[in-house]
């Protein structure tokens, strides 16, 4: 059996990001991911923006949307996390534990051997629409992310979820509250998509 990396993971999602821009030639695009995801998809965009050849970046991306986003190493006392952040990232502790997440995802053994989101250069990224959970350990760093596009002149607008766990949605979809953050997604997108932000610049 072939044991895959989470650098992996990011080239998969990256060569299948500059296959769309190669073949679309019209139209507006959105990157968008949900936990882990949100993580690939913050990843690709620091990556087109700092690093694609200039004909490649032609292509404009439209907007980042990220929904409950791993965008640090948070595990080993923080050694990973920009020190102007450390003291504000409190959500690993047990206190944000819940049923459906105790445990992060991200560690010193499976992160990527790059930079994760929070420690990448932020300057010149397409406006982002980030929705967190405050019942959720990785509540963190979703609104630090959110502060550092703010910092670096990145127009962001924030969604707070209160009193609710990592990606809810998706493990009971029919629950009103789960409803409500679905239809607060569409709004961000189409945000991104057409409309002026209403905070944040």
């Amino acid at each position: 059996m072939t044991n895959f990396t989470a650098d992996d993971a990011f080239d998969d999602a990256m060569t299948a990001f500059l296959g769309i821009i190669q073949q679309r030639k019209i139209g507006k695009l959105v990157l968008m991911g949900s936990s882990s995801g949100g993580q690939l998809a913050a990843m690709v965009s620091q990556e087109y923006q700092l690093n694609c050849s200039p004909s490649l970046r032609d292509f404009k991306v439209h907007g980042v949307l990220l929904r409950g986003p791993v965008t640090c190493d948070a595990t080993e006392d923080g050694v990973h996390i920009p020190s102007r952040f450390k003291a504000f990232h409190t959500s690993m502790s047990p206190a944000f534990h819940t049923s459906l997440l105790s445990s992060p995802a991200v560690n010193e053994g499976n992160r990527v051997a790059r930079k994760m989101p929070l420690e990448g250069h932020l300057s010149g990224l397409p406006r982002h629409w980030i929705q967190v959970s405050t019942n959720d350990i990785y509540y963190s760093d979703g609104m630090l992310y959110a502060e550092a596009l703010a910092e670096a002149g990145v127009q962001v607008e924030l969604d707070v979820v209160s009193g609710w766990p990592h990606t809810f949605w998706l493990k009971a979809p029919y629950l009103e509250r789960a409803v409500q953050a679905e239809q607060d997604m569409i709004y961000g997108l189409r945000c991104l998509f057409e409309k002026e932000f209403s905070i944040g610049s």
